[in-house]
């Protein structure tokens, strides 16, 4: 089949008859590439802010998992440290997750001239711009289409564990979760872990 299609092409430019045909494929062509522009345009703006895998699947879950994920990882990465021993860490989080919305814009310019009655001429530019959401079918009616989902920002995080009482251990233990997080170390916690 796509060797057919590559003859008749080829017949349409070669043949002095069908200059009319011609020029329908040459508009056909110039509308699928415009199509295919604004295909482009529209898939770069419903580019990911965030492109780690794990954190995007962790998004679509909710709210509790992300803190739960973070809490497991930094469990892992305090107990890990040297003289820290069993841990236990709590996350607070601010807010919840955001979503950003795909979104269509469409600007138009509107400039008018007039004479005015003197031999003047007034020139008048108006720019207006209208924006409205992509709607897409779903199985639960019509929604909004979802470009990104915005994790909410750390808050606060509480680690006990047994190593608490040494200052360097502490010291590390901030120094790995203010790095880790990208929070200051106002925001962290830590407290002797109690020995049943």
């Amino acid at each position: 089949m796509y060797l057919e299609t590559v003859e008749k092409i080829k017949k349409l430019f070669a043949g002095g008859k069908d200059k009319d045909k011609r020029v329908k494929l040459i508009l056909i062509i110039g509308l699928a590439a415009i199509l295919l522009i604004f295909a482009s345009d529209f898939s770069k703006s419903c580019a990911g802010k965030n492109d780690e895998s794990q954190i995007k699947n962790t998004a679509s879950s909710g709210y509790d998992e992300y803190a739960q994920m973070l809490e497991n990882r930094l469990t892992d990465i305090v107990s890990s440290i040297d003289g820290a021993g069993r841990s236990r860490v709590m996350v607070t989080l601010q807010n919840g997750v955001e979503y950003v919305y795909a979104s269509e814009d469409k600007i138009s310019h509107n400039t008018s001239e007039s004479a005015a009655g003197s031999g003047g001429e007034s020139r008048e530019s108006r720019e207006d711009s209208e924006s409205s959401y992509i709607i897409i079918d779903t199985e639960n009616g019509q929604e909004a289409l979802v470009c990104t989902q915005l994790m909410p920002s750390v808050q606060g995080v509480v680690i006990v564990c047994e190593g608490a009482n040494d200052p360097i251990v502490v010291e590390q233990i901030t120094n790995a979760v203010t790095t880790a997080l990208g929070i200051s170390p106002k925001r962290v916690f830590i407290a002797l872990l109690k020995i049943d």
